[in-house]
C-alpha cells in the first residue's frame, strides 16, 4: 500500500505578489536613474556652452592684444543675442557661432576690446562687468567679463 500513495513535495518557486513587487521596484529605480541622468546631461550641455563663450571673449581679448587682423579698425566686437545660442567676434575679424542642445542666453549685448592695447568698452543698455548668462532649462551659469578684461567662468546654478 506504501507504494501506491503518492508523495507529494513542495515546489520552490516566485509567487506573483513577489514578482509584481520586484518589478515595481526595478521601474522605480529606473525612473530615478533615468531623471538623475538627464539632469546631469542638462547641467552638462550649460557647463561646456559657457566655456565656449569665454573662450571666444578671451580669443576676441587676444586678438585685439596682439592685433590680429587689424588694418585701422575699430577693435574686436563681441557680440551675444538674448533667447538664441548666437554669438561672434565682429570688427577687425570675423567669427560666427552657434551653441548646441538647445542652449540659450538669457541676455544679450556687446562689448569691444581695442587694439592693441585690449581696453574694453561696452555698449549700452551694458555696463560692465558684462554678465553673459548661458542658460537651459532650470540650470544657468555666467561668464563675467570685468572692466579690468578679466574673463571668469561661474559655477552651474538653477534659475
Amino acid at each position: 500500500m506504501k507504494n501506491k500513495l503518492k508523495i507529494f513535495t513542495k515546489h520552490k518557486a516566485f509567487t506573483l505578489i513577489e514578482l509584481l513587487v520586484v518589478i515595481a521596484f526595478i521601474s522605480i529605480m529606473s525612473a530615478v536613474v533615468l531623471t538623475s541622468y538627464q539632469s546631469s546631461r542638462t547641467k552638462k550641455a550649460v557647463e561646456t556652452e559657457a566655456r565656449k563663450v569665454a573662450a571666444a571673449v578671451r580669443e576676441a581679448q587676444n586678438d585685439a592684444l596682439t592685433g590680429k587682423g587689424a588694418g585701422g579698425c575699430g577693435g574686436y566686437v563681441f557680440t551675444y543675442t538674448s533667447g538664441t545660442g548666437n554669438y561672434g567676434i565682429g570688427g577687425c575679424l570675423t567669427a560666427n557661432y552657434t551653441m548646441i542642445n538647445s542652449v540659450t542666453f538669457s541676455n544679450g549685448g556687446v562689448f569691444t576690446f581695442a587694439a592693441p592695447w585690449g581696453n574694453i568698452t561696452s555698449t549700452a543698455p551694458l555696463t560692465l562687468p558684462a554678465t553673459i548668462t548661458v542658460t537651459k532649462g532650470s540650470y544657468c551659469s555666467n561668464v563675467v567679463v570685468n572692466s579690468a578684461g578679466n574673463v571668469t567662468e561661474g559655477p552651474i546654478y538653477s534659475c
